[in-house]
């Protein structure tokens, strides 16, 4: 049985993953060649090795630019030496400016924590939780400057004596102009008008 040879050839690269497809030849038909037309190959000529060169010995003159080259490397360590100490310097400032900056906050939170206080606790517990101490407290001036006077917490009047032997001041109290007789709405009147 003899088997054609003109079948197509089938490339399996082409489902291969990774491999480009490489297209396939058909095969050529053997060829008989005769154990005569061979040529007998011939011993190739052996080569001698180079002889050794002589090397001799090159004296080179110092390039002038290495000594420019050398001081501006000392120059550029010299720089390098004196930034490394002012990169310490600042790293010491940036952690004491830190401390600074943690011991203003703590007693910015003190200040926050009395306002607090003087707030209805109804109003403060709306203030949200998670916003930096200086939101705090401007959201704390905010609510005391929109909270009524009465639910305000009132503050106790501090009697001040500015010295021994003398009398006391004394509080008094306004009343109203409608509940004024009429003598002390005149000498309410001539009292402003004097004084001015």
């Amino acid at each position: 049985m003899t088997v054609l040879k003109q079948l197509f050839p089938m490339d399996l690269q082409y489902f291969a993953e990774n491999e480009p497809a490489q297209p396939v030849e058909p095969a050529e038909p053997e060829t008989k060649v005769d154990v005569q037309e061979q040529q007998p190959s011939q011993p190739e000529a052996q080569e001698e090795p180079p002889a050794p060169v002589k090397q001799e010995k090159v004296v080179e003159k110092p390039d002038p630019r290495i000594a420019e080259l050398e001081a501006e490397l000392a120059a550029l360590k010299a720089d390098k030496e004196k930034l490394s100490e002012e990169v310490t310097g600042k790293a010491t400032e940036a952690t004491s400016a830190a401390e600074k900056v943690s011991e203003y906050e703590a007693t910015l939170k003190h200040v926050v924590e009395e306002k607090l206080a003087n707030i209805p606790e109804s109003i403060a517990a709306l203030m949200p939780e998670n916003i930096s101490v200086a939101e705090q407290l401007q959201w704390v001036d905010k609510a005391e400057k929109a909270i009524p006077e009465k639910e305000t917490k009132p503050a106790e009047p501090a009697v001040k004596v500015e010295a021994i032997g003398k009398p006391t001041p004394v509080q008094t109290v306004e009343t109203p102009i409608e509940n004024l007789t009429a003598s002390q709405k005149l000498q309410n009147y001539f009292q402003a008008f004097f004084e001015k």
